[in-house]
């Protein structure tokens, strides 16, 4: 699904403005004196597979703020089926444009290219960056994505199709992209993970999420191949991204936790 970051952040941002609009006073931050927690989470869109392991620390400068920012670190592990479209990743190609409002340019549908892989598995550690509103002393909302990181798993077979008419093919070796870097959007190089989570808690040390999950998996293949399209731009690519949108359910423990009041 096309722009599944930014959806979960769109999502994120009209949850926390509409409950601020909506609270007749602050949101009261007793009981909810959480530092650390550990999680595991598994998601799915019935076809793709991810199974993420994290730990996080949160950084709270006020203590009657609901909003709270943490960093951490996740082990991520994904299963690709073999039908997952992996299409031309880098911006010069896919938007005619690189740097940072890439964005606002419309997909060159002339310059892109499908990859198609075996069936595979992928697995990243990233450090990520999260965003929590706490919406009452039971209950929150979390943002959170990889920043930077590193992927690793097998070669494998995959098939390029490339051209207009999507009518020439050539087979390839491809490889994991090693380098994970959030550059935001079509400037995103290698796998990166995001989620948006709305978690209970269900106990002093437990809590459970649900939410929705972006998968962002990219190979690179060995040698690119070189031609030129009917608008006369020379594409040169070698690295394919696939994003998914997935759903996505966990159990979350909470260090430094206070008994809470539902």
């Amino acid at each position: 699904m096309k722009y599944s970051f930014a959806k979960l952040i769109g999502i994120f941002c009209l949850i926390c403005v509409t409950f601020n609009l909506a609270a007749k006073q602050s949101v009261s931050t007793e009981g909810n004196k959480m530092n650390t927690k550990v999680g595991v989470t598994l998601s799915s869109n019935l076809s793709l597979f991810t199974l993420s392991v994290d730990g996080i620390k949160y950084l709270t400068l006020n203590q009657q703020c609901p909003f709270k920012v943490g960093a951490g670190l996740r082990f991520t592990s994904s299963y690709l089926p073999s039908d997952l479209r992996f299409t031309t990743a880098a911006s010069q190609f896919s938007r005619n444009r690189t740097g940072p409002f890439v964005f606002l340019n419309k997909k060159v549908h002339k310059n892109i290219d499908t990859l198609n892989v075996q069936s595979s598995i992928l697995s990243q550690i990233n450090l990520f960056l999260a965003f929590n509103y706490q919406l009452s002393p039971s209950w929150n909302i979390e943002l959170n994505a990889d920043v930077v990181g590193y992927t690793f798993g097998s070669t494998v077979a995959s098939t390029l199709t490339f051209g207009e008419q999507s009518n020439s093919s050539e087979q390839f070796i491809a490889t994991p992209s090693a380098l994970n870097v959030l550059l935001g959007g079509a400037n995103n190089v290698g796998s990166l993970y995001a989620e948006l989570m709305l978690s209970k808690k269900i106990y002093r040390s437990f809590a459970l999420h649900v939410g929705l999950a972006s998968c962002i998996h990219e190979y690179t293949i060995d040698y690119p191949v070189l031609y030129t399209n009917s608008a006369g731009t020379v594409i040169e690519a070698d690295r394919f991204r696939s994003n998914s949108l997935t759903f996505a359910i966990g159990i979350d423990y909470l260090i430094n936790t206070k008994k809470i009041t539902p």
